[in-house]
């Protein structure tokens, strides 16, 4: 089992890192077989930046990368009690093992998704990260995002290049929104437009399945889809995202790059708007899955709500975002029973100072 990395002090984090530096054995991407990447939940690379501009950001990854996994065997992720995720992204660690803390511990992408009722409300669907020992910003809330998952494309990093949509993976996969009214799953025109029948089905059925294993016998799993109006909005930050790797460079569509606060991890985020006929029709189901198990981690899940006008978050007396409504489970979630203090994490944090009504590029 890994510690609580995040509760200790300055102090003992860098001395529990000095304990296991000598037991860090990273791992490079033809080190695994594609059997074994593709048994992960999904899986950051180490990359390197290099130039970072108002108008881009270029990225190294190196032709055999770094890779840190996200749920393998404990025996490759825990090293004398901390996760491999912890020792890439403190800058002591790489410092102590290189000689530099130039690596960046590179996620894919992800998106805000922001939720738009026919009456012009608005609000952003977050969930809440729950798991201390191998997760940065434990306690805190977040948007869909985090690492790619294995596609042969590019060598395992297709995804990382963005040949395959890690955030068309992640709205479509990560939460289940249902229409409660007419027990349909709902998906945003932009990315139904281009999913044959087939998949179309393989959404249904496996949050269905996700779905049917923890609600509590109030709702049932959806039985169709319902398309949903849709764009993408523009974040003010949003810029051209090169990946140099392999003697090529993969120029990725326009994302918010989302550096870490005092920790070496990188996300790249977009924000996309769905239209929903009411906030009250809709239960929000977070389907995102343990790898091993295949079902839904079923955390908290919130409607944070936004201002029409400036579309960004309403605070309330203490200067915290408001929460519209939060389920778990397919069941509202009772005030009380909510975490005391609202605590985004950087991503989310960077979506709420750079929302704005502003269609973007797809």
């Amino acid at each position: 089992m890994a510690i609580h990395f995040n509760s200790l002090s300055r102090q003992e984090q860098e001395m529990w890192i000095k304990t296991a530096i000598p037991y860090w054995n990273p791992r490079r991407l033809l080190d695994y077989s594609p059997t074994e990447l593709d048994s992960m939940s999904g899986y950051n690379v180490a990359g390197k930046v290099i130039e970072n501009t108002k108008e881009k950001l270029l990225l190294e990854i190196e032709d055999n990368p770094y890779v840190i996994p996200a749920d393998l065997d404990e025996r490759f992720r825990i090293i004398e009690g901390i996760h491999q995720r912890t020792m890439w992204e403190s800058p002591y660690a790489q410092k102590l093992k290189f000689g530099h803390d130039d690596f960046y511990c590179v996620a894919s992408a992800g998106a805000a998704i922001i939720l738009q009722d026919l009456k012009g409300n608005l609000g952003l669907l977050s969930t809440f990260r729950v798991a201390p020992e191998n997760i940065s910003y434990a306690g805190s809330w977040n948007i869909t995002i985090g690492a790619a998952r294995y596609n042969s494309k590019e060598d395992g990093l297709g995804e990382h290049t963005d040949l395959i949509s890690t955030t068309k993976r992640r709205v479509l996969h990560d939460y289940g929104l249902i229409n409660k009214r007419y027990n349909k799953l709902i998906i945003p025109r932009v990315y139904a437009n281009a999913l044959v029948p087939e998949e179309k089905m393989e959404l249904i059925e496996l949050a269905a399945k996700k779905i049917k294993g923890m609600y509590c016998g109030r709702n049932k799993p959806p039985t169709d889809i319902e398309l949903a109006d849709s764009d993408f909005l523009r974040l003010v930050g949003e810029k051209e995202i090169q990946i140099q790797h392999n003697g090529k460079v993969y120029v990725r569509k326009m994302a918010l790059p989302v550096f870490g606060e005092y920790l070496h991890d990188l996300n790249l985020v977009k924000a996309i708007k769905i239209t929903v006929s009411s906030f009250e029709d809709i239960i929000p189901y977070d389907l995102q899955e343990n790898a091993k198990t295949g079902e839904s981690l079923n955390k908290m899940i919130a409607i944070f709500r936004l201002d029409p006008n400036s579309y960004r978050p309403v605070l309330n007396q203490y200067g915290e975002p408001v929460i519209i409504i939060a389920f778990q489970s397919g069941v509202m979630v009772d005030f009380g029973k909510m975490p005391k203090s609202i605590v985004p994490v950087p991503s989310l944090k960077a979506v709420f100072g750079s929302l704005q009504n502003k269609s973007s590029s797809f």
